[in-house]
């Protein structure tokens, strides 16, 4: 059901992790889409350490953080069931280091799937 694209072994042990290819890949999407009016989802955003690249681009609409544990910078508790939102709402999903502590991965997967606009960008970052 998945189609994953890339996968990058032990890229910390050559000094290419997440700035590099994270963080650039997201800052490509954006650029690529500077006409499209995106909406991003921060899945398990904790203190939404990533906002800040969202916040230089205004074709960003809307920035959502969920996670499983309520904090300052969280948006909406997830419960670890359904995603609180329609079918393709999101243009962008991404998260770091956070599938790894889900619990039904495949569950969360399937929900973020569902969320995700056809064509829209899901990247994910695991330790």
């Amino acid at each position: 059901m998945y189609n994953f694209i890339q996968y990058f072994p032990n890229l910390s042990t050559i000094n290419y992790g997440v700035n590099k290819i994270f963080v650039k890949s997201i800052e490509n999407y954006l650029i690529q889409n500077k006409d499209k009016k995106i909406k991003v989802l921060d899945f398990g955003c904790s203190r939404k350490p990533y906002k800040y690249l969202f916040d230089e681009f205004d074709n960003v609409v809307e920035y959502v953080g969920i996670d499983v544990y309520d904090g300052e910078f969280v948006d909406i508790v997830y419960d670890g069931g359904e995603v609180p939102f329609p079918n393709q709402y999101f243009d962008i999903i991404f998260s770091s280091s956070v599938l790894e502590h889900v619990e039904d991965l495949d569950s969360s997967l399937e929900e973020l799937h569902r969320v995700l606009k056809i064509g829209g960008y899901s990247i994910h970052s695991v330790p």
